[in-house]
């Protein structure tokens, strides 16, 4: 078990936000958690991440508890964050400096994905000279080199246009079956939440409750002739029922 979230309650300005909420995400699993905006899908990956401490339950990484817990988390936001007087390269190769990582190890392992990422050849452009989808791939980059196979990504394509946002997705997909990782996943978008996820939770407000699971079992690897699927529109059709 990787995540394991335990009746995560939480009170704020004398409402409550949370409550109740009970899910584990297994290892190699990609979990989606969909509800309507201001529900508490982005509190809960604060309280995973030791950024809120305001919360009553209990959180186990790895099966140790998160006030002992002293591994990694790899945490992308909606927005980049890409810092625009560094180039792609020095954006990537930012959570290996903090970490005080040997430069040659961390250019190794950079250099080593940049042609997977789809971004060798532009590593020392700045953010203003690439793409909406370069810059999504190397904010990606840079959240895989975070020692860690754990990765929350809260609703990170949200800002792309269709097109590049299906391509993201795609790449998405690909990366995160090569490399085993464990991903938590944060979306608005039901299509987006079937075409990506193992499991998707479905979140209710106020407060914020389960109110409901569904395993998708559509054959990996995806692509996006799924969409069209008979399958995949009955998955879509329960989580809009769900989320009524």
């Amino acid at each position: 078990m990787k995540i394991s979230l335990n009746n995560i309650g939480q009170v704020y300005d004398g409402k409550k936000v949370l409550s109740e909420i009970s899910f584990d995400v297994n290892a190699g699993e990609f979990i989606t958690l969909i509800g309507p905006s201001g529900c508490g899908k982005s509190t809960i990956f604060k309280i995973i991440t030791g950024l809120e401490k305001n919360y009553t339950g209990t959180v186990l990484i790895n099966g140790i508890d998160l006030e002992k817990y002293q591994g990694k988390l790899a945490y992308m936001p909606q927005n980049d964050l890409l810092m625009d007087w560094r180039t792609l390269y020095k954006n990537a190769v930012l959570p290996m400096e903090i970490e005080k990582i040997n430069k040659k190890t961390a250019d190794e392992k950079v250099r080593k994905l940049l042609p997977e990422f789809k971004l060798l050849g532009e590593e020392n452009k700045y953010p203003y000279e690439l793409s909406g989808g370069m810059k999504k791939r190397a904010a990606l980059l840079r959240t895989f080199l975070v020692d860690t196979d754990i990765m929350l990504l809260d609703e990170p394509f949200g800002a792309l246009d269709a097109i590049t946002r299906s391509e993201m997705q795609e790449f998405l997909l690909e990366v995160c079956e090569k490399h085993k990782h464990t991903v938590l996943f944060i979306t608005h978008d039901i299509d987006e939440a079937v075409y990506l996820s193992d499991r998707i939770i479905v979140l209710g407000k106020n407060p914020a409750v389960i109110k409901g699971e569904l395993e998708i079992k559509l054959p990996k690897p995806r692509n996006t002739e799924v969409l069209l699927e008979r399958e995949f529109l009955e998955y879509k059709k329960r989580i809009m029922e769900l989320l009524v």
